[in-house]
């Protein structure tokens, strides 16, 4: 009975010691500014006003419930750059499909044409906000779509996919065509140094990001 007793006042007092690490771990850490089980969302948030992405890094999920650590610093992350629409911060994530989904929600404006490789791309006349115009890869190849917007937004679905189109000089003077035409061109040929002739700073931003990890 005794040596009973013994194991059982050893195993109470492991317990205990148990216990107060469980309390006193998760206090040190965020006493040293570890963010233990924040919400990714909020640390995000008071990441983008004190414009400091490092804070996303210090989330430290403790416990057995909840979201990994990691996923919750991705989350952060992304939700990060699409509150301040900084692509650098989506950096952390490439080239995960995180990254480049990160990439998309830290675009500043919505692309001028909607491409889907290799089959189709659409536009729109006045707003997002309508029905899009629609051209399908055959269409555009074809010649067959007449409207200006139609025919400009063609001929970047197919200097996506055809060989010997590369030019994008027929946008000169066009920002938005020419920043999104010097970008896919770019990304097909995996030449950096195109993205120095995007105007838009964010787009330009993207481009590099998106080319560095092609």
């Amino acid at each position: 009975m005794q040596y009973i007793r013994i194991i059982m006042k050893w195993l109470l007092i492991l317990t205990g010691l148990i216990v107060l690490l469980l309390i006193l771990v998760p206090l040190f850490m965020i006493l040293v500014g570890y963010k233990v089980n924040n919400d990714s969302g909020e640390v995000a948030e008071i990441a983008a006003r004190e414009g400091n992405i490092e804070l996303c890094d210090k989330i430290i999920n403790y416990g057995i419930f909840g979201p990994p650590s990691d996923e919750s610093r991705m989350h952060c992350v992304y939700r990060y750059a699409s509150l301040t629409k900084d692509p650098s911060a989506c950096d952390l994530l490439m080239p995960s499909s995180y990254g480049w989904s990160c990439l998309g929600a830290a675009r500043k404006k919505g692309e001028i044409c909607s491409i889907n490789y290799n089959k189709y791309v659409e536009w729109w006349i006045e707003s997002v906000y309508e029905d899009p115009q629609k051209a399908t890869m055959e269409e555009c190849k074809q010649d067959s779509v007449k409207s200006e917007k139609g025919e400009k937004c063609c001929h970047i679905l197919l200097l996506t996919s055809e060989e010997d189109i590369n030019d994008c000089s027929r946008f000169k003077g066009d920002d938005p065509f020419n920043d999104l035409c010097l970008a896919q061109l770019a990304s097909k040929i995996k030449d950096v140094s195109i993205c120095n002739g995007i105007v838009n700073d964010n787009a330009r931003e993207i481009c590099e990001i998106s080319v560095k990890y092609k």
